[in-house]
């Protein structure tokens, strides 16, 4: 059985991965809390958990109280810098 501190960990990932692979951009507004946690089987207060250490690392943001909780443009500037593709042509020897 997995302890809260594993099942936030998950959704933090499970998050984390959805806003990097674009399903949420920066400017854009996530599932609200009781959307999350029915979404990956877990309480509101581990969703919450997660979302808190997003928040905190500055890729989600709260809004206004009850707007809801957004990408911020940190994301954005995140995976371009993490996104540089180098590659190397080789003749045929």
């Amino acid at each position: 059985m997995m302890n809260e501190q594993s099942k936030s960990e998950t959704v933090y990932q499970e998050i984390l991965a959805r806003i990097r692979e674009g399903f949420w951009k920066p400017g854009e507004q996530i599932l609200a809390e009781r959307q999350l946690a029915t979404l990956f089987s877990v309480s509101r207060v581990t969703v919450r958990r997660a979302v808190s250490q997003l928040v905190g690392e500055g890729l989600l943001e709260y809004r206004d109280g009850r707007l809801g909780t957004f990408v911020t443009a940190k994301v954005e500037e995140e995976t371009s810098r993490g996104s540089r593709l180098i590659g190397i042509a080789l003749d045929n020897y």
